[in-house]
């Protein structure tokens, strides 16, 4: 029990009506419990406002006097913050202006977008649906290369690349996807597509990009001519002469190439600008038979000049005066080849080959023809199957030639270097013809043949 002068020391520290301690002694050390009224007066600040009324609000100064205020956005630095769902968020300036250039307009054709005078900023894509009509497979995409004042209306196999001028005068490009389709620059079946089909071989040709490695070495990335299925006719030579463009049917059973005639030369023209200075790398032809529906009078279905690095396979070339002609051609594989004659020819023709092989500018050399099959349909009418002026370097195997006058020629004439020939499980399949024929060999330049 408290003494009397304690009673009254307690009496005048508690106060019972405002639940309050009061007349507290000033902390008498460092370690001791602040009182309020200490913390205000070294601080400048008055007591703590009433909080009775004040849910959920915070304690905040102006710097004298504190005082309760609401969370906000703007209190905690976060003003541009809302609660909009995915669903209706707004796209950045940035986003909508990149949309901007893809225009997707329901039903326009590669020729509308030829005659249209509609204008369009630079880089603006369009996917067309089709070439003349809607889903007639030459739908693709055009991007407006900013090019302007060209001639208007103009459609790819007008300018003969992957091109079109609008009618604003207005440039088009291909949009770049590692394929050209030649039913987007306007090939049709059993329509002479000649000038659309070139188009496709230069439009690749520009679109080939190449890197240089850490050894300096050039690593190409090929582009893709897709000869897609049907019979497609030419009236002129098809030509090749840039790196690593690939002519790809769907198999020779299912893409033709028809010739409208046999007077204008060659088919197919593999070759760079200049033979004589580089080569062709990296270029090819699949999946495809030539055929020619006359009597081709001169020059080779397909004509390799100066190409190396090269993989040839499923090809079917038929009626062809002389089908496969390779001259100056190094590393390259020809696989599944087929050449038929004498459908249209019912007596020998000089000079008519399946398969030629001559000395170029640079030798024949690591060439391979596996699973090939060289015949005739009704009459020999083929002067010789395989001829060889040059090489140094070539292996076939697994084939079978027929009907030729004259089926393998080893012709060294005017050559002086006939080495290193491989003929493994090879059928000369003669009866009234003559089967291998060595001529005007030069010493010491024939040699190393096996068969």
């Amino acid at each position: 029990v408290p003494s009397v002068s304690q009673a009254n020391q307690l009496n005048n520290t508690l106060d019972a009506n405002s639940n309050r301690i009061i007349n507290l002694p000033a902390p008498s050390s460092p370690n001791d419990a602040a009182r309020l009224v200490d913390v205000a007066v070294s601080t400048g600040t008055s007591v703590l406002p009433v909080q009775t009324g004040q849910n959920s609000k915070y304690l905040k100064t102006d710097g004298t006097t504190p005082f309760w205020s609401n969370v906000t956005k703007a209190e905690v630095g976060l003003s541009n913050v809302d609660n909009t769902t995915d669903a209706l968020k707004p796209i950045s300036t940035p986003q909508q202006t990149a949309l901007n250039l893809k225009v997707n307009l329901e039903g326009i054709t590669t020729t509308s977008l030829i005659s249209s005078t509609t204008t369009y900023s630079a880089n603006t894509i369009i996917k067309t649906t089709g070439f003349t009509t809607s889903g007639d497979g030459g739908g693709w995409g055009w991007k407006q290369n900013g090019l302007t004042g060209q001639t208007v209306s103009q459609s790819p196999a007008q300018l003969l690349n992957g091109l079109l001028n609008d009618g604003n005068g207005n440039q088009w490009a291909l949009e770049k996807t590692g394929v050209v389709n030649i039913l987007s620059l306007g090939a049709r079946l059993l329509i002479d597509s000649t000038s659309m089909i070139r188009a496709a071989i230069v439009a690749a040709g520009n679109q080939v990009n190449y890197t240089v490695g850490d050894d300096n070495r050039i690593i190409y990335s090929p582009i893709i001519v897709d000869l897609t299925s049907g019979a497609f006719l030419f009236s002129g030579t098809l030509r090749v002469n840039k790196n690593f463009v690939k002519l790809k049917g769907n198999g020779s059973g299912s893409s033709v190439l028809y010739r409208t005639d046999g007077t204008f030369g060659d088919s197919v023209v593999f070759s760079p600008v200049d033979p004589s200075v580089t080569r062709l790398i990296g270029s090819s032809i699949s999946g495809v038979k030539i055929d020619s529906r006359t009597d081709m009078t001169s020059g080779k279905h397909l004509s390799l000049i100066s190409v190396s690095q090269a993989d040839f396979e499923d090809l079917f070339l038929e009626n062809g005066f002389i089908s496969y002609h390779l001259k100056g051609v190094q590393n390259c594989n020809f696989r599944s080849t087929f050449a038929l004659v004498g459908r249209y020819y019912s007596t020998l023709r000089a000079g008519t080959k399946y398969l030629q092989i001559e000395a170029g500018d640079y030798e024949n050399t690591e060439v391979f023809f596996t699973s090939f099959n060289y015949a005739f349909t009704v009459n020999a009418s083929t002067e010789v199957g395989i001829e060889i002026s040059e090489m140094d370097g070539v292996w076939f195997s697994n084939g079978h030639v027929l009907g030729a006058q004259t089926e393998l020629l080893i012709d060294g004439t005017s050559s002086t270097q006939l080495m290193a020939g491989r003929f493994s499980n090879i059928w000369f399949d003669g009866f009234t013809t003559t089967n291998i024929t060595f001529k005007g060999v030069a010493s010491g330049s024939f040699k190393d043949f096996t068969f």
